[in-house]
């Protein structure tokens, strides 16, 4: 993956992507594609790459302690300026340098931003390419070493960094840990059917099932990626969405408790009581400061979900059967980053509800405000009802 590939021979175990076909590097019809590139790819016209399917693309931004790659600048903006989703890669020498000072300046390099089309920061954990696999750390140094460089990426960009690695190193360098199975997984495993279970992961976000794909735009073998999940969703991560994103089994989203529709409104007037100012990448309280984020915080959910997401633990309910704590929104796919949104509804603002009063997490702060039904300027929200509360 980086600027020397050490992915070599990796077995099969228990799939975890359902769906996919029995044929290396088949893919559920949804799951959205993409590449990844180094200076060695050189340059790259990324305006091909979209045109050719592909939806994101990894860049290499440094390796080790003191090499960055010259062609990092040209193709992570490239990759933006086409459309695409894009990500910055950092080749981790836990055998030559402190994790905290190589993180330093990989993001120092990268000057990541909440732009709504930069993924996580990733940290690429491969078998030492000029010496032993495991850079001569026992796996409990390795587990230090990843724990400290993520702390620093969560420290500086508030966000969980993706862990590129392979079945291999994973078992062999870090005894197969599950420390880290909240960070979205970017699994390497080659001609294979399906990508192996590993660490504790529920499920990859990203896998990169090949190394010799044939992408238009880029001179010569390219590797090539799938997104577990669609474009909406994969967009949704780029946003700010929960760390592991569709790592998750969709659908499968876990809440505290179930709870109460009073709790729900004591909740989200705690933020309006003293305004939060909105943002699609800052937390607050341990939620994304965005309007799915005071759902996900208001329904004490385990993880801020986005629009595209929250439909996974709610249903749709008619405008009569409205009550305090349900939502109404525009939710589903196609709602990622700016293009969806979502307020909580308190409660009749007149006796033919065409007027009420919502909890709403918008530019520039939490409000609490009265709203025409469904939404001012709006005709395709709609309400919802989260599946776990009571009256």
């Amino acid at each position: 993956m980086a600027r020397k590939k050490q992915i070599f021979a990796l077995g099969s175990a228990a799939a975890v992507l359902v769906g996919v076909l029995g044929v290396p590097g088949a893919q559920a019809a949804e799951d959205a594609p993409g590449i990844d590139v180094s200076n060695h790819n050189g340059t790259v016209d990324f305006e091909a790459v979209k045109a050719d399917g592909q939806e994101f693309a990894f860049v290499l931004a440094t390796d080790g302690t003191s090499f960055t790659s010259p062609d990092f600048d040209t193709q992570y903006k490239g990759a933006a300026d086409a459309g695409l989703i894009r990500g910055a890669y950092h080749f981790a020498r836990p055998g030559s340098g402190a994790a905290a000072d190589q993180a330093q300046r990989f993001l120092e390099t990268v000057n990541y931003s909440a732009d709504g089309k930069s993924l996580p920061p990733v940290l690429d954990m491969e078998a030492n390419p000029d010496g032993s696999a495991c850079y001569g750390l026992s796996a409990g140094e390795m587990r230090d070493w990843i724990k400290a460089f993520l702390a620093e990426v969560k420290e500086q960009t508030k966000r969980d960094g993706i862990i590129y690695t392979s079945p291999s190193f994973w078992k062999d360098c870090t005894g197969n840990t599950e420390e880290f199975s909240e960070n979205p997984l970017w699994i390497a495993e080659w001609g294979v059917d399906k990508p192996s279970s590993i660490g504790g992961w529920d499920a990859h976000t990203f896998w990169q099932y090949s190394d010799s794909g044939s992408v238009d735009g880029v001179d010569g073998p390219v590797d090539v990626n799938r997104f577990n999940g669609t474009v909406d969703e994969l967009k949704a991560l780029a946003a700010g969405s929960a760390a592991r994103g569709s790592a998750a089994p969709r659908g499968d989203v876990g809440t505290a408790a179930a709870i109460t529709r009073d709790e729900v409104i004591d909740r989200a007037k705690k933020w309006s009581d003293d305004p939060v100012p909105y943002s699609m990448e800052n937390y607050h309280d341990g939620y994304r400061t965005d309007c799915s984020g005071y759902v996900s915080m208001a329904w004490r959910l385990d993880t801020s979900l986005s629009t595209v997401t929250l439909p996974d633990v709610s249903h749709p309910i008619e405008k009569n059967e409205l009550k305090k704590g349900d939502i109404i929104g525009n939710l589903g796919p196609g709602t990622g980053g700016a293009a969806g949104h979502v307020v909580i509804f308190e409660k009749w603002a007149n006796d033919d509800k065409t007027e009420y009063w919502a909890y709403e997490q918008t530019p520039p702060e939490t409000v609490h405000r009265k709203l025409t039904y469904p939404y001012p300027g709006k005709d395709n929200f709609e309400p919802h009802r989260f599946d776990d509360i009571t009256d």
